[in-house]
C-alpha cells in the first residue's frame, strides 16, 4: 500500500498534507513577489514556466516507465490536459497579482476560491452542500467588501481601485478551483503521484507558449531563486495531490486558510506590507467562513478510493 494506515483519520491526514502544500505555496508567493520587483523583474509567465521546468526535473526520478505506463492506461487523459490548462491560467494570473498588489490584498481577493470550489464540488462531484456553506459564502463576500471599503476609505469602488485589477486574483482563484475539481476527479481513479507529475507535464506547454511572447533572460541570482521555487513547487504539488486523495474537497477548504496567513506574514516581514484593521476584519470573516465550511465534516463518509502499488 502506498497510502499506509495511521492512527489519524484519512480526512485529518489529508488536512495535514494540505497545510504542507499551503506552506510551500506561501513561500513561492514570497519568491515570486521578490522577482517581480525592480527594473529587471521577470514576467509572470516566464517565472511560472521556468519554475515548472525545475519542478518537473525534481519529480522526474520518480516517474520512470511505471508512471508512463499508468498514464497510458488512465481513463482521465482529457482531464489531465484540461487541468494543465486551468492550472496554467491560474498560475499566470496569480503571479501577475503578486506583481501589482500586496500579498495580503491579493490573498483576500483570491479568497473566492473556496466559494468556487464548494459550489463546483456540489455540481460536479456530488459532494454535500448545506446551509452552513451558503452562510460561509456570504461571510466571504462580506470580507471582500470590508477590505475594498477599508482600502479606499470611501466609496465601494473608487477611481483608485480598478475593477480589472481586482478580477485578476478572482480569475486566478476560479481557474485554480477548476483545476482542483479536475484533480479530485482524477484522484478517484489514479495514483496521487501520477496526478502531481502530470499536472506539471501538462502545465509546461501552456506556460511555454505564453513565455514566447516576451522573454527576459534571468540573471544568475534570479535563476537560483527560480530553482528554489521549482523545488518548493514540486513539494507543493505532491502534497496537494496526497491531500486530494485522502479527503473531500470541501473538507480541505478550511486548511487553505494557512496559505493566506502565511503569505500575509511573509509580506509583512519581508516586504513591509503591514495589514490594516480592515484586512484583519476581513481575515476574521474568512476564518468564520472556513469554520462554517468545515463544521460537520467529521460526519462525512470516508473516501472509498484507495491506491495500491
Amino acid at each position: 500500500m502506498i497510502l499506509k494506515k495511521t492512527f489519524l483519520p484519512r480526512n485529518i491526514q489529508g488536512g495535514l498534507w494540505k497545510i504542507g502544500s499551503c506552506s510551500f505555496f506561501a513561500f513561492i508567493n514570497g519568491g515570486v513577489r521578490f522577482l517581480s520587483w525592480g527594473a529587471t523583474a521577470l514576467p509572470a509567465h516566464e517565472v511560472a514556466f521556468l519554475q515548472t521546468i525545475v519542478s518537473l526535473l525534481v519529480v522526474s526520478p520518480w516517474m520512470g516507465g511505471r508512471y508512463l505506463a499508468a498514464f497510458q492506461q488512465s481513463q482521465c487523459k482529457l482531464f489531465y490536459v484540461l487541468r494543465g490548462a486551468f492550472a496554467s491560467i491560474g498560475v499566470m494570473l496569480w503571479y501577475i497579482t503578486l506583481a501589482i498588489m500586496p500579498m495580503s490584498q491579493g490573498m483576500l481577493l483570491a479568497s473566492m476560491g473556496p466559494v468556487f470550489t464548494t459550489i463546483g464540488a456540489y455540481i460536479f462531484l456530488n459532494e454535500p452542500l448545506f446551509l452552513r456553506h451558503f452562510l460561509a459564502i456570504g461571510f466571504n463576500a462580506l470580507a471582500i467588501v470590508l477590505f475594498v471599503y477599508g482600502k479606499h476609505k470611501g466609496p465601494f469602488i473608487s477611481t483608485a481601485f480598478h475593477i480589472g485589477e481586482a478580477m485578476i486574483p478572482v480569475g486566478s482563484s476560479l481557474a485554480f478551483s477548476l483545476s482542483t475539481l479536475l484533480g479530485k476527479k482524477i484522484a478517484q481513479k489514479d495514483h496521487p503521484m501520477l496526478l502531481s507529475t502530470y499536472a506539471l507535464v501538462f502545465t509546461l506547454p501552456f506556460l511555454g507558449v505564453m513565455s514566447l511572447w516576451h522573454w527576459h533572460t534571468p540573471t544568475w541570482g534570479q535563476g537560483a531563486i527560480v530553482c528554489v521555487l521549482g523545488f518548493l513547487g514540486a513539494l507543493a504539488h505532491v502534497s496537494a495531490s496526497k491531500a486530494l486523495a485522502l479527503a473531500h474537497v470541501v473538507f480541505l477548504i478550511p486548511f487553505g486558510a494557512w496559505r493566506f496567513l502565511c503569505s500575509a506574514l511573509i509580506g509583512w516581514f519581508f516586504f513591509q506590507e503591514k495589514p490594516d484593521i480592515f484586512v484583519a476584519a476581513g481575515a476574521l470573516l474568512v476564518a468564520i467562513n472556513l469554520l462554517l465550511l468545515s463544521y460537520g465534516e467529521k460526519k462525512s463518509p470516508t473516501l472509498r478510493n484507495t491506491h495500491t502499488s
